[in-house]
């Protein structure tokens, strides 16, 4: 149901996310020319790696629907371990391979009913009846908005209701999937 695109080795930050963007745009034609074949749209989401984030306005126009900034991740992080040393190995465990991974799973997947009022420690209840952890919502309809986090709520408060529906996801750290 994805194309994730990762960044590729290249002399500069820009060279990469150039690359990126490149790749992005042939899978776009290639979708577009698919859809038209078909006469159906495509439910294929592109994620794209994107190094810069003060690019990301750029890979939105370009069609990405989501996108991942590993560089910000990591750097939070070092910041949590470089105030409490004795996180690195809780992240070594989580991440080791193979092992746990983060994933942003549709909502259907924890609720029956959709659309549904939840607060965020429900998402959490419903990710843990799946043996999972929620770390996060992702909502669908704001993913274009730089300005409200591109839809990514991580962590919210417990207490934060959200409305969910078909577009929105929980951002869960689960055993890999095979």
């Amino acid at each position: 149901d994805n194309v994730v695109i990762l960044a590729e080795e290249a002399d500069s930050v820009e060279d990469v996310d150039l690359k990126s963007i490149s790749r992005l745009l042939e899978f776009r034609d290639f979708f577009q020319l698919e859809e038209e074949n078909t006469g159906q749209p495509l439910k294929t989401r592109l994620v794209t790696e994107v190094i810069d984030s003060g690019k990301a306005d750029i890979f939105f126009q370009a069609g990405a629907k989501d996108f991942l900034i590993p560089h910000k991740f990591v750097s939070e992080i070092i910041a949590q371990i470089s105030q409490d040393p004795d996180l690195q190995e809780i992240y070594r465990q989580l991440l080791k391979e193979p092992g746990n991974n983060i994933y942003v799973k549709p909502i259907e997947l924890y609720f029956k009913k959709i659309p549904v009022r939840a607060t965020f420690g429900d998402c959490m209840k419903a990710a843990q009846i799946r043996k999972e952890v929620c770390l996060g919502v992702k909502i669908g309809a704001e993913s274009a908005e730089m300005g409200k986090n591109f839809g990514l709520y991580l962590p919210p408060d417990k207490n934060v209701v959200f409305e969910l529906g078909e577009q929105d996801a929980l951002v869960t750290l689960a055993e890999m999937i095979n």
